[in-house]
């Protein structure tokens, strides 16, 4: 029987995926131009409402995108470095108390010690779901080590059924009856939770192990024919969005929000660019982005354009994404400067290495 192996390769970054790591980044700031501020003001009618709608379905597979792209180079690897996560924690207090500083400081916000000590408490979803992914990961990837083709093939399309298809099916079951039948789900008695969960973290992982591992009827379609699926996905989202269970269109753990993010990553893996040093250097920022960019978007005057001309309103959203993004770069590179000496000493000096297979 056929194991799943993984491909060797250089440790030298892959510029195509490095740029969708940027372009879906770019995203995460369109979700929460839309649904921070945009969304609020605009009316279900007209054509900005479109735009705004059309623009979170391609977009919302942004979470889903990072886990996969996670899953697909860590699946090889049984060794984990805590300093890792130590930074990842280190870096969300700093960023969130510099952030609650810089709105006092400009913008008038109101400062309180206290205030500032809850800024920096580590509260982030995304964070604390990643970490815990991060350090369980490598059991998940001994699972894998020990199936065939067959095997992984089967087992992720269970995760895929029973995480994604069937609690999709009882968020809209509820919906349509208007009954609470949350403990029917699969995922917790709280329904589905919207993909905000463990589950579809490690859901998400398990397809990028496949992608790297197993041989996915997906990788071997042609170009066009992955790009007419994400074009299905993204039109289903938006005509589903606008349907009487629109609620739970937008979920991480929607089917179709799903497949996009796959057909995403597939997509971009065909890109032929090698390694393009200023993609690379760009793309190293991403989590800074990810964690500093809520601070600008209060101030950029989203509710004004979200219900003024449309082309207006288009502009101001990829132009504001793309500054956002350069910006929070140049917050990362002084951020790295500081603190990438002081964390190479002290790994350095504590070895916090684990090798699972030990």
């Amino acid at each position: 029987m056929e194991k799943g192996a993984c491909s060797s390769g250089t440790k030298e970054r892959q510029s195509n995926i490095e740029l969708l790591r940027i372009v879906v980044i770019i995203g995460v700031i369109i979700l929460h131009y839309n649904g921070e501020y945009a969304f609020d003001v605009v009316a279900q009618t007209g054509i900005n409402w479109w735009i705004l709608c059309s623009l979170e379905s391609v977009f919302i597979c942004a979470v889903n995108v990072f886990v996969l792209i996670t899953g697909y180079f860590l699946s090889c690897t049984e060794k984990r470095n805590l300093w890792k996560a130590i930074e990842l924690v280190v870096q969300v207090i700093l960023f969130s108390s510099l952030r609650y500083l810089l709105d006092a400081a400009l913008f008038g916000g109101a400062f309180r010690f206290r205030g500032l000590i809850m800024a920096m408490i580590p509260n982030d979803y995304f964070v604390t779901l990643y970490i815990v992914l991060y350090l369980i990961s490598p059991y998940i990837n001994m699972v894998f080590d020990r199936l065939t083709q067959a095997q992984m093939r089967k087992m992720v399309f269970l995760l895929f059924l029973l995480f994604s298809a069937y609690p999709n099916f009882v968020d809209i079951f509820q919906i349509v009856t208007r009954r609470s039948w949350n403990e029917m789900s699969s995922i917790s008695m709280f329904g589905s939770l919207g993909g905000y969960s463990i589950v579809n973290f490690v859901l998400m992982y398990s397809i990028g192990a496949y992608l790297r591992r197993g041989k996915c009827a997906l990788c071997q379609w042609k170009t066009c024919q992955l790009l007419l699926l994400w074009l299905v996905c993204v039109i289903g989202l938006i005509v589903w969005n606008y349907s009487t269970v629109s609620s739970c269109a937008w979920h991480y753990c929607n089917p179709l929000v799903i497949i996009s993010a796959v057909c995403a990553f597939l997509l971009f893996k065909r890109i032929q660019i090698g390694s393009c040093r200023i993609i690379n250097t760009l793309a190293q920022g991403v989590f800074s982005v990810y964690l500093f960019h809520f601070f600008f978007l209060p101030h950029i005057g989203i509710e004004e354009f979200a219900v003024g001309n449309p082309f207006i309103l288009l502009a101001h959203i990829f132009l504001s994404a793309i500054g956002i993004y350069g910006l929070c770069w140049c917050v990362y590179w002084v951020y790295t400067k500081i603190t990438k000496p002081l964390f190479r000493r002290l790994s350095a000096q504590l070895d916090l290495n684990i090798d699972y297979l030990k």
